[in-house]
């Protein structure tokens, strides 16, 4: 385990982890670290995504990394601002990393696309205690220099497939460490309007028709916005307006 400094958190690589989230949960059962640690890997091989989903990453090729913070200033049911935030952070430094020559979505609730393919993916997970969030380990893959998918050739990207060139793993771990914190201080200071404007100005099909699946039924509707709770607010085609939860609701490509 090497370990660093950056931006004045702490830094930890390993060569190889199963999960780098589930690495945190251990390591802070015995140890204390700042907010904003990050640790990274060139090889996870038990990557996590929503519901149980696995992340495909071929060794090396790719910005695999989680991040440790202690939002204990946000209630539990304002939790899906940290999702916000760290969609938003992702999305900066995939714009940085790209130099702002492609448009860059988050597909709800938190799945980073260009040209509706997936980038990026990530999975925050809260440790709530009473009414607090006690900490929140947030981990992010960005597909960098990978260019074969198996299974999701059709539906994913990369960096390189983007622009033709290898990426320095390090520096992009650099800029998405940056850009995440940031992001963060944003919501510590308390500008979550901020964060709704651009969560919403960067939301994949905001306000465009478009079609959707539920257990029972594929359907037209319109995203109009995310609710408190984070719930997906879709306008039917009759007018009326219903939320979804992550789990309720699927888009058509």
């Amino acid at each position: 385990m090497m370990e660093g400094k950056h931006l004045g958190k702490t830094n930890i690589y390993l060569p190889s982890v199963d999960s780098t989230n589930c690495e945190i949960f251990r390591l802070i059962k015995t140890y204390s670290f700042p907010e904003g640690m990050v640790l990274w890997t060139d090889h996870q091989y038990a990557g996590r995504g929503l519901e149980n989903t696995k992340w495909e990453s071929e060794k090396g090729m790719n910005i695999i990394a989680s991040f440790l913070f202690y939002p204990r200033f946000l209630t539990p049911e304002k939790q899906f601002y940290l999702i916000k935030t760290f969609s938003l952070g992702t999305c900066d430094a995939v714009n940085n990393i790209l130099q702002d020559n492609y448009k860059v979505e988050i597909k709800w609730p938190n799945d980073i696309f260009i040209n509706g393919r997936k980038i990026a993916g990530i999975l925050t997970e809260n440790i709530i205690q009473g009414s607090m969030i006690k900490y929140t380990v947030v981990g992010i893959g960005i597909n960098a220099n990978q260019t074969r998918f198996s299974s999701f050739q059709s539906t994913a990207t990369s960096l390189k497939l983007l622009t033709g060139e290898n990426h320095n793993i390090q520096e992009c771990i650099n800029i998405l460490s940056d850009k995440v914190q940031k992001r963060y201080m944003m919501l510590k200071s308390n500008l979550q309007t901020r964060l709704d404007n651009d969560y919403l100005s960067s939301l994949y099909r905001y306000l465009e028709k478009a079609d959707y699946r539920t257990e029972d039924k594929s359907f037209e509707a319109t995203i109009r916005g995310i609710d408190k709770y984070g719930k997906l607010l879709l306008q039917h085609t009759d007018g009326s307006i219903e939320a979804y939860d992550f789990k309720e609701v699927k888009f058509v490509d």
